[in-house]
């Protein structure tokens, strides 16, 4: 849906699930403990809300990006929990507009394609209303 419209994705939270090694984590082999807990205190799930905006508005500004997109996965409440809050400030940080999409990873009836596709077009018809595209 994204190459459908030339978007192209530049950062994800999802991918901070698992840890978050691009900010500069690593594991010391001196310290294993610390560094475990470390690692488990960066991953997304577990940072609080004001952290969670500060990654957004820094991806949106390392990138340059004119938009960005939040995916509210049903069956993740931990990963889904402070969505729409985070979405205005990040917004209101940036002066980016961002959009909101629901789907499921493991629940057929939380996805409709349909649906996406629809939130997607019409947003990107509204970065491309604002001028200049650059990344989403």
């Amino acid at each position: 849906m994204f190459y459908e419209e030339k978007a192209v994705v530049v950062a994800s939270t999802y991918t901070k699930v698992g840890g978050t090694y691009d900010l500069g984590f690593r594991h010391d082999p001196d310290d294993p403990l610390g560094t475990l807990a470390d690692y488990c205190a960066g991953c997304y799930t577990n940072l609080n809300l004001p952290s969670r905006v500060e990654l957004l508005a820094k991806y949106v500004r390392d990138y340059d990006a004119n938009g960005f997109v939040i995916n509210s996965v049903k069956s993740c409440n931990s990963f889904s929990a402070g969505q729409l809050a985070i979405l205005r400030e990040v917004e209101k940080r940036t002066g980016v507009p961002g959009a909101f999409i629901e789907s499921d990873l493991v629940d057929p009836r939380y996805f409709s394609a349909a649906n996406i596709k629809n939130r997607l077009e019409s947003y990107f018809q509204m970065i491309d209303a604002r001028g200049d595209r650059r990344s989403a």
